[in-house]
């Protein structure tokens, strides 16, 4: 029989006092006609995931499934996919860094004819092989892509410790390190 899986105390702590911080700031959800009930079933869910642990996966999934109905602008703290593990000052300066390659290329799209040229990832079924300049929002996909772009690399240069993690002059940027094997030869 597979093992069902059980939330650490810690992580329900976390996870009830981000969720009762984002309703605290939101008082007026409960007198809504549109959101009560899911208010509602997302405080039960609360109560149900500190009073009984080994439920609290069942719980808390279905707070996360209760929240992402709610609109963007109420800002849902919990989003889909697993959450990222890199320190929250590295985030952020990923985050200053794709924010500025997007606006960057947003205002080289708008600007340049190079975009005649530059093609849609041929992956993307739904819009592969065109050109960015053929779309009517080719330079806002263009600049998505060249966001998402930067977000990665510098994610991959923390994680392969080629870059430390912050921005402006505190900034610093490794040289990898040539591997080098037993008798001493660099590969």
């Amino acid at each position: 029989m597979a093992s069902s899986k059980v939330m650490e105390p810690e992580t329900i702590e976390r996870n009830t006092t981000k969720i009762q911080s984002w309703l605290d700031a939101h008082p007026n959800l409960a007198d809504d006609d549109e959101y009560v009930d899911s208010v509602e079933l997302i405080e039960l869910c609360l109560r149900r995931m500190i009073r009984n642990p080994d439920k609290a996966v069942k719980n808390w999934s279905q707070i996360c499934t209760e929240g992402r109905d709610f609109p963007l602008e109420l800002e849902w703290p919990i989003k889909q996919g697993k959450e990222s593990n890199l320190p929250t000052f590295v985030r952020t300066s990923v985050a200053h860094h794709a924010n500025n390659a997007h606006e960057e290329a947003l205002n080289y799209a708008e600007t340049s004819t190079i975009l005649e040229r530059t093609f849609v990832n041929t992956k993307n079924e739904e819009i592969g092989g065109l050109c960015y300049a053929d779309l009517e929002n080719g330079a806002e996909l263009y600049a998505k892509g060249q966001k998402t772009s930067t977000s990665q690399r510098f994610t991959k240069l923390f994680n392969d410790k080629r870059w430390n993690g912050m921005i402006g002059d505190e900034a610093v940027y490794y040289q990898p390190q040539a591997d080098v094997d037993s008798t001493g030869e660099e590969e």
